[in-house]
């Protein structure tokens, strides 16, 4: 059996829904739990010019903080570190959530597959509790295992450029969908969902080694 014993608990997957920034600020509200991964101060100001916000929330400001806030000062927030029991009621604000953005090249051959390909970061958690639809570079034509995961329950925001996510973010129709589906499917993400299967691993386990 294969599982991520690293999961949040259920209990931080609350109901304490908050009102869209963008419904009452205008634009579009994206957030970061984290460090940001994958835009580079030059792309910022690219969102900015389509009204794109960045909020990030961090345990530590660096340099690179200083340069985002100055190549789109309206549009680059910054926070303090968001506890557990929060993560609903601050991040549900926001119309979406990054995950790591880079840009594959494996070409769909596993065996050239890095890191970034494969790995699931622990956001993907935190933002499904909020019910955020979650940002990724469009690696399409690659093996990027987000990318086929968020595919799979159709909950994610694919972009090759600034423009290109405004665009996404601003049909509402389909980010209503969106939302939807990650709703539906938030508990996936947490650790009590897998509770039984692994229950009934451990008894099969034992059941088999008492007959041994």
């Amino acid at each position: 059996m294969v599982m991520d014993g690293d999961l949040p608990p259920k209990a931080y997957f609350g109901n304490e829904f908050s009102p869209k920034l963008s419904a009452i600020q205008g634009g579009f509200h994206t957030v970061v739990s984290g460090r940001m991964v994958g835009v580079s101060p030059n792309l910022m100001h690219e969102f900015a010019e389509n009204d794109v916000h960045v909020h990030i929330y961090t345990h530590h400001e660096n340099p690179t903080h200083e340069q985002m806030k100055n190549a789109a000062p309206s549009h680059f927030h910054l926070y303090p570190f968001c506890t557990p029991e929060n993560w609903v009621k601050e991040y549900s604000r926001y119309d979406a959530g990054w995950l790591h953005c880079f840009q594959s090249a494996n070409e769909g051959d596993l065996l050239r597959a890095t890191w970034d390909d494969l790995n699931m970061p622990a956001r993907m958690n935190t933002l499904a509790a909020a019910g955020l639809p979650m940002i990724q570079y469009d690696n399409t034509g690659h093996i990027v295992a987000v990318q086929e995961h968020l595919k799979k329950i159709d909950a994610g925001l694919f972009y090759t450029d600034a423009g290109e996510l405004r665009n996404q973010l601003a049909d509402s129709q389909r980010m209503d969908a969106l939302n939807r589906n990650i709703l539906q499917n938030r508990f996936r993400f947490c650790f009590d969902e897998y509770v039984p299967a692994l229950m009934d691993f451990f008894a099969q386990v034992i059941d088999k080694t008492k007959k041994r």
